[in-house]
């Protein structure tokens, strides 16, 4: 039984050697070489006429003066798509005015509404809540330590007791 398992493996063995051995052969039999291909020639440049080959010269010939050539000169090679576009123009800034508002106290009147004292741009007023401070801008909130002013849709500006507070307001 063991003789039979070895006579196996040997005869494997043998048909594995030969198959490599006709392998190798049958690559290197294939080649890699390229194939031979015609050399490739380059026809001589035919004659021009002599005139023509001095006009192109002298398109092509180069001087400080045509180096320097102005836009749209006679320089054959000036173009518009190389140029960098105009820069826009800088938007306008919105005009606006500036006041100074210091918030003086409050005052209590007698059907109980509360006044706010108000010096605006060294010019004394006193305003209720809902009423007009400066243009557009209304009184919103106010007790003893600040006053809140703004308009409906805008923000709101906080100005504390005695203290100077700048407003910018758009004319």
């Amino acid at each position: 039984m063991q003789s039979s398992l070895g006579h196996s493996s040997a005869v494997t063995l043998l048909s594995v050697i030969v198959m490599g051995v006709i392998l190798g052969d049958v690559l290197f039999k294939l080649g890699g070489d390229i194939p031979a291909l015609p050399r490739l020639t380059v026809p001589a440049r035919p004659h021009l006429d002599e005139q023509f080959d001095a006009r192109i010269d002298t398109l092509f010939a180069s001087s400080v003066a045509q180096e320097r050539a102005v836009p749209g000169g006679d320089s054959p090679f000036y173009t518009l798509h190389f140029q960098p576009p105009k820069k826009p123009a800088p938007p306008k800034k919105a005009k606006t005015k500036t006041h100074k508002i210091v918030y003086q106290g409050v005052f209590t009147s007698s059907n109980d509404q509360d006044k706010a004292f108000l010096l605006i741009d060294d010019t004394f007023k006193s305003v209720r809540i809902g009423d007009i401070v400066i243009s557009d801008l209304k009184l919103k909130s106010l007790d003893g330590k600040k006053i809140e002013i703004g308009n409906d849709d805008g923000p709101t500006a906080t100005i504390r007791f005695r203290e100077t507070s700048t407003v910018e307001i758009p004319e």
